[in-house]
């Protein structure tokens, strides 16, 4: 079985791709692990499950995961995250959200 898999990633309007974008540039991170191969990985975190949830349902790819605060974690809150990790969906998001980010977009562009 072949690791290539098509991209689910939906052709966002105008306001979801500044959405989309503007959110990854204030709260998230655009990273990449270079060993035998190359992977370019888009994430946000937070703890409102809403943000992450509307992510998902604009872009229409990725993972979400929950860390729940441990017992050493007194006070703090559930976080959730978002993340986009395989190359032909992150090759469709990038040209659409861009735009509308600064520092992080270079960065995008720049992995690509």
């Amino acid at each position: 079985m072949p690791k290539w898999k098509p991209s689910r990633v939906r052709q966002l309007s105008i306001a979801e791709a500044a959405w989309v974008g503007a959110m990854i540039e204030a709260e998230g991170t655009v990273w990449a692990l270079r060993k035998t191969t190359r992977c370019v990985g888009i994430s946000v975190g937070n703890t409102d499950v809403e943000i992450i949830s509307t992510l998902l349902r604009f872009v229409g790819d990725g993972r979400v995961k929950m860390h729940a605060p441990g017992a050493g974690d007194l006070g703090r809150k559930t976080a959730w995250f978002w993340e986009l990790t395989h190359d032909a969906a992150i090759r469709a998001l990038a040209p659409q959200i861009t735009p509308w980010m600064t520092v992080k977009g270079d960065r995008l562009i720049a992995l690509l």
